[in-house]
């Protein structure tokens, strides 16, 4: 998995991994989860799955197109310092077991069943490599989510290996 580029999504605070697609990780969550095709695909592929949150699939399509942007938008509010919060308060660990805040630890922003991943750089500043909609109790139960801990490993290792060289 390369890295094309990063972009700034707010200058400063948060930014966004681009792996070879025309979109970075930030705008490509944004426009699957405002796509009414993108969501109805992802919850039928996923029925079973469904029996996790107790939704049914319309319940579920509804959800991720009524809150997605609201979801998006409390993100960058908070990434631009317009909300009481910081990213630190809303990036949390991406291990459950870890309880120490670390430069270039793998985190996560979870709301309801929606999932955006980055790697923390240093305070209040994050890149994300990607998201998902977890529907099941682990990540490794989902090949999407598995792809996602590819990719977030990926990003780690480049920001590493860059931070190096400045």
């Amino acid at each position: 998995m390369k890295i094309v580029d990063i972009f700034a999504v707010v200058e400063g605070s948060l930014y966004a991994a681009q792996f070879g697609e025309e979109l970075n990780e930030f705008e490509k969550l944004r426009r699957n989860w405002q796509d009414a095709e993108f969501v109805k695909n992802y919850f039928e592929q996923r029925t079973t799955s469904l029996r996790y949150f107790h939704i049914s699939l319309e319940e579920g399509q509804s959800k991720v197109l009524e809150e997605s942007e609201g979801l998006f938008n409390r993100i960058l509010k908070t990434a631009q310092g317009k909300t009481k919060l910081d990213l630190d308060a809303i990036f949390r660990p991406l291990n459950d077991n870890e309880f120490a805040i670390t430069d270039f630890q793998k985190s996560k922003y979870k709301e309801y069943f929606f999932r955006i991943y980055a790697v923390r750089v240093d305070k209040n500043l994050y890149v994300i490599s990607g998201g998902g909609i977890k529907l099941v109790k682990t990540m490794q139960e989902d090949t999407d989510l598995t792809k996602e801990l590819i990719k977030i490993e990926c990003l780690r290792n480049y920001l590493i290996e860059q931070s190096l060289y400045e």
